[in-house]
């Protein structure tokens, strides 16, 4: 009997240490899963910036199926990832302003907010690493600087106020997003906000954070990054743009389907329109000048009642969307880009963008986007601003232009020196159609803008002949870009000579 006692003893001291060790074991798995499952990723908000066009919504939820695969091999299921316009309000959304008024209320317990772009990639070792580091910051992204005055930012002193890159990301603490939320629910005008113009996005976020609080600068944050690195050391970084199935082909068939209009007025005859025939001009398979006079030497087109107005241009502008209008069968146009005459911009890069979308089956009103009175997501509405160009789909003009060929009352023009643009904007928003907005429409200069903003995408457009040099911009953006649609035109044009 002492002998099965012993034995009995054995048995159970040697369950007990294995039970023990097991046990320990899973302490240990317990303590290594710790991290993932109860730290900064259950504190966190991830938000998508998107638009409801198909091309920006499709970019948008591809971007959170990456997130959520990420997060899932790390043991994450919950923590929210939100597509700006379907998980938050759309309108004035690009300021940002009403998705921190959103959020605040939402997700009053997060500690960091980290706003994406549709095509970020994240590196999610390398991004709690930067939370960690900077656990008593409020904002940081990659930092943007203008290195001198600029109109797009109000003649703000240079160097004084750094912005973030929105195509690199940025974040936001909890305290602040919970703060600025508090005070847009309490306040129907904040001397801080734009109350009446927004622009420049980026810059008005920043402007308007440190003017609220001066601790609420943005700092740098060097592993944001523009482009992809080898070393794999970004926490945030680009998908290497995708292209949206275009072909050196489909872009010179696609040109034959373009108007390009250019807006002009006989005092810049002589010296803008040169400059343009030098220029885009030559690779433009399709291109009218119109004008409140017809010169057949400049090949300038007076349409039927069109005056020059020294401001607005709304009666041209809409006179030349009829016109695309009453044409477009005849010539099978698809697309038309209305330009200023001192607008310098890529034929060939302004198509490749143009696959991206379906001219006969999507209302598309494209170009750099600007807002008046949007910043607090209730009033107002956005344009497109148009020295950078402006882009009709087919459908588009089809939709403005149903009543027997002529415009909804929502799309006449107020006079025919009303702002063009500014008129367009209000015309979408009584028809419940948002503006398409692409960062590669520029309205200034490229002196206007910081260097790394121009370097993350190639540009399609700038504006401006004024104290700079518009053969320059011209030959270093985008004549290599259009030298294959040059020979296709010169080859078009040599053949039409011989017939």
């Amino acid at each position: 009997m002492p002998g099965v006692k012993f034995l009995v003893i054995c048995i159970f001291l040697v369950l007990t240490t294995l039970c023990c060790e097991g046990s320990k074991s899973n302490d240990k798995e317990e303590i290594h899963l710790l991290p993932a499952l109860r730290g900064v990723w259950l504190t966190t908000v991830f938000v998508v910036m998107s638009q409801p066009d198909r091309y920006h919504s499709k970019k948008a939820k591809e971007c959170r199926t990456r997130l959520q695969k990420s997060l899932k091999t790390r043991g994450i299921t919950t923590t929210p990832i939100l597509v700006v316009g379907e998980d938050t309000p759309n309108h004035g959304a690009w300021t940002v302003f009403p998705i921190i008024s959103h959020l605040g209320k939402k997700f009053n317990e997060a500690k960091w907010f980290i706003f994406l772009d549709k095509d970020s990639v994240v590196n999610f070792e390398a991004l709690e690493n930067v939370l960690q580091d900077r656990a008593n910051d409020h904002f940081f992204g990659y930092a943007l600087a203008d290195q001198d005055h600029t109109i797009i930012h109000h003649f703000d002193e240079p160097n004084k106020l750094k912005y973030p890159h929105f195509g690199a990301g940025f974040i936001l603490s909890g305290s602040v997003v919970s703060e600025v939320s508090t005070s847009m629910a309490e306040n129907t005008r904040l001397d801080w906000l734009p109350n009446d113009f927004s622009i420049d996005a980026q810059y008005e976020l920043a402007k308007a954070l440190v003017d609220r609080h001066k601790n609420h600068v943005l700092s740098h944050e060097p592993l944001f990054c523009l482009h992809y690195k080898q070393d794999n050391s970004c926490a945030i970084y680009p998908k290497s743009p995708s292209s949206c199935g275009e072909t050196d082909q489909s872009v010179i068939d696609m040109s034959k389907k373009v108007l390009f209009a250019v807006k002009t007025c006989k005092k810049y005859h002589d010296e803008r329109l040169p400059v343009i025939k030098k220029t885009w001009a030559e690779a433009a398979p399709n291109i009218m000048y119109f004008s409140e006079v017809t010169d057949h030497e400049l090949g300038t087109v007076q349409l039927d009642g069109v005056e020059n107005t020294e401001k607005g241009h709304c009666g041209k502008t809409m006179s030349i969307i009829k016109y695309f209008h009453e044409n477009v069968q005849d010539e099978d146009w698809e697309w038309l880009v209305i330009a200023d005459d001192d607008t310098i911009l890529s034929v060939a890069k302004m198509i490749s963008m143009l696959h991206c979308f379906d001219p006969n089956e999507e209302d598309v009103h494209l170009g750099q986007r600007y807002g008046y009175r949007v910043a607090y997501g209730t009033h107002g509405y956005d344009y497109v601003t148009g020295g950078g160009g402006m882009v009709f789909s087919r459908k588009m003009v089809d939709t403005m232009l149903l009543r027997d060929g002529h415009p909804h009352s929502e799309c006449e023009c107020s006079s025919p020196d009303a702002p063009d643009d500014m008129h367009l904007g209000i015309c979408m928003a009584n028809l419940g159609i948002p503006i398409v907005h692409s960062p590669l429409f520029h309205q200034a200069r490229p002196e206007d803008y910081a260097p790394d903003l121009l370097s993350y995408r190639d540009p399609i457009s700038f504006h401006k002949f004024w104290n700079t040099d518009p053969m320059k911009i011209y030959e270093d953006w985008f004549r290599q870009a259009d030298h294959k649609l040059k020979a296709f035109k010169e080859n078009l044009n040599n053949s039409h000579d011989e017939l």
